[in-house]
């Protein structure tokens, strides 16, 4: 989880997109020396003007929810809740 304070739904959206980018583009190196890459799936939702969250859990199940969709339409995605944009 990444909390990005006092930031709008495209601040968001554009460090979990260099977040996806920067795990696909650089490779881990194992204890044996061997270069693995990795993707990871990413949810964005915020708290705005626009969506009102009861509370941090409501907010993690939202960019939980969204993470989920994009891991299902493949890998090296991020989503982003509808009502965030």
């Amino acid at each position: 989880m990444i909390i990005l304070p006092d930031s709008d739904c495209n601040t968001a959206t554009r460090v979990a997109n260099r977040l996806v980018s920067s795990l696909r583009k650089s490779p881990l190196l194992t204890d044996s020396g061997v270069s693995i890459f990795i993707t990871a799936p990413a949810g964005v939702a915020t708290h705005n003007d626009k969506y009102r969250c009861e509370d941090a859990k409501s907010l993690m199940r939202a960019a939980d929810q969204v993470m989920y969709l994009a891991k299902t339409t493949g890998r090296d995605r991020f989503g982003v809740y509808s009502r965030c944009e």
